[in-house]
């Protein structure tokens, strides 16, 4: 509690010292400039930006440039603020939303609505236009003092903690504990924090570094082994005290490795009574391959990097796939965009002081699915309702300057704490209504207040409702389909491989695209609340790890296999039964784990095809 209540004194006192350095810089009518900045800024660490810092930098100096321009315009003239309202808030919502990432438009949709709400002159525009750009280069030299080198300054402390606690969940199996759940989800946090970073970390949205590929090798591996021990836990036949033991010995001897980088014996494949066996000490091998290649200082670029990024990963081929009614995305921008042409179109036309509190209402509550619009709208109610009355009291009270202040600053400090939105709203209403009637009686403020909230909320509902609704049930579903494409694109270069024409980049790609698009399933949960997504997951998590680990055989196998039938069309085959005979008898008589491995992976798709493809 100690570390989190300094943190955010710290955090906080670096907040209101950066607005007041960027005041003395830019003067006081690009305050609200500098907060958005700050806002920026902070959200924007969470994704590692420093691939390509100078890239970065140019798109947010456009993107602030523009809004700064649009902002201006849409003062001058009440019809050109409509239009000007619809583009800015569009292109913001449409550009920092994202199908499967934390979207980012709220920090730009706030700079463009307080640029609106506190216009400049004609002679005060060049010095908005340098503000802009400065927040842009504060943004990026923030990313390279904090996140230079994140990938490896996080990936050395995560490896090490998955090697650990899939130890710990070998014990638990040992012992006979089988409540993994804790466990797993630390396990599953930890890979899917790391591939997180590997793919904000992708050169051109697309080419992973070769240290990137190590570390996303090594995940593999690793998420490999922990499903292979849920074999264990699951199945009872399975569970061979013996095979524990060795898996445990060779987990220990890891460790050791990545701490120490010291290993002991090479691996031995010989007495292995059980394809899990075979494809633990596969894993094992395969780890300690990549970690020797993680831990050289220069490693030469694949031959991949000098290949085109595919037409479907450029980032205009995105938006224009996105660019219809179909899209969350195209959906959310062009709702909120029309809120705002609204709620500005109000503010102008009644010539209302405090016109923006509908403008932000607006901005806040018009959300992607319809069903977070209708929660949201209550709670900003209720916290607007019990602000207004927490105002009233106090300045009834406490007439003199210097305590409002200290009232609002607090309001202020207590917002970070905050985790309900309803709870942020009664700190936001304080600093609100607080900052402007410091001098003054707060009734008629806390009336505006009350009243334009209330406008706001009924702009949003209606147009969340009436125009192009678009729930989380829908979003759920896109996800899915977008699972399957991922699934079906994933057959297709396991298929080129065999022709050796496969993209090893791309592939890499979709197995990152695979665990966002896991994560934002579970994210939607309290949503859509369906029964049947922990099987789902769980059936598409492992057929994409038996996909990839088959790639990754047939990549590094002069053998070929016969995988086409089996991938794309089970059906096909002499009959279903037959083909399973076939596999299971190959993986017996085989002597080389390599086979064992692929026939196990193609017995896996075999038998869990037709269920992937029932998933709606």
């Amino acid at each position: 509690m100690k570390k989190l209540i300094l943190s955010k004194t710290l955090l906080f006192i670096f907040i209101l010292v950066f607005i007041n350095l960027f005041i003395s810089g830019f003067g006081s009518e690009n305050t609200l400039i500098g907060v958005t900045v700050i806002t920026a800024m902070l959200m924007l660490l969470e994704r590692d930006l420093t691939i390509s810092p100078i890239k970065n930098m140019l798109k947010f100096i456009f993107i602030n440039v523009l809004l700064g321009i649009l902002a201006f315009l849409s003062v001058q003239n009440i019809f050109l603020g409509i239009l000007c309202n619809f583009l800015a808030i569009f292109i913001v919502g449409y550009i920092f939303s994202y199908d499967l990432r934390s979207p980012l438009y709220v920090a730009f949709g706030l700079q463009y609505l307080f640029m609106v709400s506190t216009p400049v002159t004609i002679d005060q525009l060049p010095m908005r236009m340098i503000a802009l750009i400065s927040g842009a280069v504060i943004i990026i030299v923030a990313q390279l003092i904090v996140n230079k080198n994140k990938l490896e300054k996080s990936s050395n402390k995560l490896l090490s903690s998955i090697s650990n606690d899939i130890l710990k969940k070998v014990e638990l199996i040992k012992n006979n504990d089988f409540n993994l759940t804790n466990i797993d989800s630390k396990i599953d946090t930890s890979i899917k924090t790391l591939k997180k970073i590997l793919y904000d970390n992708r050169k051109e949205d697309f080419f992973i570094t070769p240290k990137g590929v190590s570390i996303l090798n090594i995940l593999f591996n690793f998420e490999r082994i922990s499903i292979l021990l849920n074999n264990y836990k699951n199945n009872n036949d399975l569970v061979n005290e013996d095979s524990l033991d060795k898996m445990y010995i060779e987990l220990k001897k890891l460790n050791l490795y990545i701490s120490e980088n010291s290993i002991e014996n090479p691996i031995s494949y010989d007495n292995l009574d059980c394809i899990n066996l075979y494809e633990f000490y596969d894993s094992i091998e395969s780890i300690y391959d990549s970690f020797q290649d993680y831990r050289q200082n220069e490693i030469k670029m694949n031959l991949e990097d000098k290949l085109d990024v595919p037409k479907e990963f450029k980032k205009l081929s995105v938006y224009k796939r996105n660019f219809n009614t179909n899209s969350a995305r195209f959906t959310y921008a062009f709702k909120v965009g029309l809120g705002i042409a609204i709620a500005g179109f109000i503010k102008d036309f009644f010539h209302l002081s405090e016109g923006r509190w509908i403008m932000f209402t607006v901005f806040a509550l018009i959300q992607p699915y319809s069903e977070m619009c209708i929660t949201k709208s209550k709670k900003r109610i209720v916290g607007t309702i019990v602000g207004c009355f927490i105002v009233f009291i106090l300045f009834s009270i406490f007439k003199e300057k210097s305590i409002r202040g200290i009232i609002i600053i607090l309001a202020g400090y207590t917002s970070s704490y905050t985790k309900d939105y309803r709870d942020l709203m009664i700190c936001n209403t304080i600093s609100a209504i607080g900052a402007i009637c410091a001098f003054g009686p707060p009734q008629i403020f806390i009336l505006n207040r009350f009243l334009f909230v209330i406008l706001g909320v009924f702009i949003a509902l209606i147009i969340n409702k009436l125009i192009l609704p678009y729930d989380a049930k829908n979003g759920y579903k896109s996800l899915i389909n977008m699972y399957k494409e991922v699934i079906s694109e994933m057959s297709l270069e396991i298929q080129l491989c065999v022709k050796d024409q496969s993209n090893l980049h791309k592939v890499k790609n979709l197995v990152l695209i695979s665990t966002l698009i896991e994560d934002k399933i579970i994210s939607m949960q309290d949503l859509v609340k369906d029964s049947n997504h922990s099987n789902l997951l769980r059936d598409k998590k492992i057929m994409m790890s038996n996909m990839y680990s088959l790639y990754l055989k047939l990549k590094s196998t002069k053998d070929k296999y016969d995988v086409e039938s089996v991938i794309t069309n089970p059906e096909n085959a002499i009959t279903l039964e037959k083909a399973k005979d076939m596999i299971i008898d190959n993986i017996n008589s085989s002597n080389d784990k390599d086979n064992k491995i692929v026939y196990k992976n193609l017995l896996y798709i075999l038998e869990n095809n037709e269920n992937t493809k029932s998933y709606a």
